[in-house]
């Protein structure tokens, strides 16, 4: 939906839980670093944290 880049990190906002997870493995792949995944399912919300 959206991107926002500020000094240090960029955040990507998406419609779906699947399509975050999926950039996060693809980011993941391509750059290695750490991944992180934060699941709530009350809210139906995921949260994807990637460090390199």
């Amino acid at each position: 939906m959206a991107t926002e880049k500020t000094n240090d990190e960029v955040v990507i906002t998406t419609t779906d839980i699947h399509l975050a997870r999926g950039i996060g493995e693809a980011i993941h792949d391509a750059y290695k670093g750490d991944l992180e995944f934060h699941y709530n399912p009350v809210e139906n919300f995921r949260r994807v944290h990637w460090l390199r």
